[in-house]
């Protein structure tokens, strides 16, 4: 990473990306996006903004109020993180707005692969297809992938 804010001194900073985004999550108080622990679900308040709320022994209480934060933090984590136990969890993205859609492979041309068809961008290379279709999320635009898998 170069960091140049047009001063005299440029600085060079050698960190990995998971790292830069553990960073990230600490900086802007939102470790909860990495903590794979606790059970987190987005639901809009009274005012219909969306919040997150933690669930912990059975009892949902308010954990922060910025969930549209939380919702595009746990997108970018699903995508980094491959492994992570809450991939797939409902508690994801929970709205009344969610988009839904489905995943569509594009197999036999140069651009093979995964893709969403709410936003229509390439998720995955075609070799990862039969794990990555698992997902019940676009790590785009974080629609619910929950309608039938279509090969194009």
């Amino acid at each position: 990473m170069v960091v140049d804010v047009n001063a005299k001194a440029v600085c060079q900073i050698d960190i990995d990306s998971s790292e830069a985004f553990r960073i990230l999550c600490k900086t802007l108080h939102m470790t909860s996006v990495l903590d794979e622990d606790t059970k987190f679900i987005v639901k809009k308040n009274e005012d219909g903004e969306n919040y997150l709320y933690a669930i912990k022994n059975g009892v949902e209480y308010h954990y922060d109020d910025r969930g549209d934060l939380f919702v595009a933090l746990r997108n970018v984590a699903v995508n980094m993180f491959p492994n992570t136990s809450f991939r797939s969890d409902d508690c994801i993205y929970n709205s009344d707005n969610a988009k839904h859609g489905h995943w569509k492979l594009l197999d036999e041309c140069s651009n093979a692969g995964v893709y969403c068809s709410v936003c229509s961008k390439k998720v995955y290379r075609t070799e990862y297809a039969n794990q990555k279709i698992k997902s019940k999320y676009c790590p785009n635009c974080g629609s619910i992938m929950d309608e039938e898998f279509e090969v194009v």
